[in-house]
């Protein structure tokens, strides 16, 4: 028996919305369209506008700028001469390979999308591989023209994955090849649109985990470390090939590949930059510097930012190629037995990724659902990750440590009623038999000495306005103290007239 297809509501309104576009955006009315029908500013007819945003909910292609249309118009308020690293004209802007004059330009890459739309609706899905326009946009283009034949998910990395989770070799393969595989593996009751949400809904938000060099070579063949300046513009960066257009090859790793190997670039440098455009929000970084024994200090964490995997790229005169972020914590000073010599590494073993990002690698923090930040794919058609997502982060390891800091004190005291969690503003609260207190805060960050200095007020701030009489007062946080973190400790203790600890999670608390 054939088990037919169950439509929900959201297959209808996907086809609602295909259906919209199929009527605007007919074949012959493509053959046909201007330059200013194909792209344009506070026009919400054209054909870039429709491909992205009036159909993002059945499949998003965000992850760069408008470049990756070929040609588009800036904003009215933004300067054309300040666009840097692509040819334009006093209107336009477009990528050099298409050509020297928007008129040339436009005609290439019009001739490109006839031939997706003719491809697809033949069934030749492989000669879409190689025509020369962005990844994930030509790949949009193409199921959109597909009569549903084909998946409306265009991101490579994601569609690898699901293609290993279902046991299609995906070595050496095309993406016509994964993504018409893929097809075949689909559920039979379910519709492309909700078998793609469904793929969605495993990946969203659960971060890669990089670590990045913020040291840059300088021409005399001295290094410069650029992460203040990373903190003062709150971004991550790599500086190779200043006048590389790096934006335009955002999702689309093979033709940054080869692009790479015509300038002949050296392999750690290509391997920085495949990796750098791989990033995506909700990401983690952890920010390294080596040392003299092949060792690495970690100086800062931060989180991704960006929205439905479009990450905010920006150039920058000296950093080069960024990505904006939140950063976590910095100052953290952290050395780690490992060696990580190139600049960029994707960190992917458990163990390491414990040993490298603490607590901001533990599992319930990796595996933030959609759920978890109020959002519903399907509903809202996007997903943000914002500094909002990083106080998500932060508050969840802190949650997790009061909790083991009072089932820590309980089986200490042996007497779970007189600890006491979130107590008049203060982490945990101890009341003795003696009628006497103790005080704990408890702060989530790497760096001890950061979780010192941002504990100790709070701490002294409850202990000059009670009444009660203090036996302790105790800051927890993850790590044991380093050696500059002990001359903290040691100097507060000695000059302050309460009893004085600093707990480490790691040390004295079961995981």
């Amino acid at each position: 028996m054939i088990q037919e297809e169950t439509i929900t509501p959201y297959t209808l309104e996907s086809r609602e919305t295909l259906k919209s576009f199929e009527n605007e955006w007919p074949l012959n009315r493509v053959k046909k369209m201007t330059l200013e029908e194909y792209v344009s500013v506070d026009n919400r007819t054209t054909f870039c506008y429709w491909i992205e945003t009036e159909t993002r909910h059945i499949g998003s292609i965000k992850g760069s700028t408008s470049i990756k249309f070929g040609i588009y118009k800036p904003n009215k308020n933004r300067d054309i001469n300040e666009i840097e690293r692509f040819i334009h004209d006093e209107e336009y802007v477009w990528s050099k390979r298409y050509g020297n004059s928007r008129e040339e330009v436009f005609r290439k890459i019009q001739s490109n999308i006839i031939a997706i739309i003719e491809n697809v609706q033949s069934g030749n899905f492989r000669a879409i591989d190689t025509i020369d326009i962005s990844h994930m946009f030509k790949w949009k283009i193409a199921f959109l023209y597909s009569k549903e034949n084909l998946l409306p998910i265009y991101k490579k990395d994601v569609v690898i994955d699901e293609c290993l989770r279902v046991g299609i070799n995906t070595k050496n393969k095309s993406f016509s090849y994964l993504i018409d595989s893929l097809y075949t593996k689909k559920p039979k009751e379910q519709s492309v649109f909700d078998y793609m949400a469904e793929v969605f809904a495993r990946v969203r938000y659960k971060p890669n985990y990089y670590l990045l060099g913020s040291n840059y070579e300088q021409f005399n063949g001295n290094y410069k470390d650029v992460l203040p300046l990373m903190l003062s513009e709150n971004v991550i960066s790599v500086g190779f090939e200043h006048d590389l257009n790096l934006e335009e090859y955002i999702g689309d790793e093979e033709r940054l590949k080869q692009e790479l190997e015509n300038r002949n670039v050296t392999q750690p440098s290509k391997n920085a930059l495949l990796k750098f455009i791989k990033i995506r929000p909700g990401d983690i970084i952890g920010l390294k510097k080596r040392t003299n024994d092949n060792k690495i200090i970690v100086n800062a964490y931060a989180l991704v930012l960006g929205s439905d995997d479009e990450v905010i790229y920006s150039t920058h005169k000296e950093l080069v190629h960024c990505l904006k972020i939140d950063f976590f914590e910095s100052d953290v000073n952290k050395k780690i037995d490992v060696n990580r010599a190139h600049t960029m590494h994707e960190i992917k073993k458990e163990a390491e990724i414990e040993t490298i990002f603490g607590s901001y690698g533990e599992t319930e923090v990796r595996n933030i659902t959609t759920n978890n930040l109020g959002i519903d794919y399907k509903k809202e058609r996007k997903y943000e990750v914002t500094t909002q997502a990083r106080t998500y982060i932060v508050n969840s390891i802190h949650d997790k440590l009061q909790n083991q800091c009072s089932n820590y004190l309980k089986e200490k005291l042996g007497n779970s009623s007189v600890v006491k969690l979130e107590k008049d503003f203060i982490d945990i609260k101890v009341n003795l038999t003696n009628g006497k207190i103790q005080l704990y805060e408890v702060k989530p960050y790497q760096n001890p000495s950061y979780c010192i200095r941002e504990a100790l007020g709070q701490l002294l701030y409850y202990a000059s306005r009670t009444t009660e009489e203090i036996d302790l007062i105790a800051i927890v946080g993850p790590n044991i103290l380093d050696s500059n973190a002990q001359s903290y400790f040691d100097f507060v203790k000695k000059n302050i007239n309460f009893s004085f600890e600093y707990i480490s999670a790691n040390k004295e608390f079961d995981s």
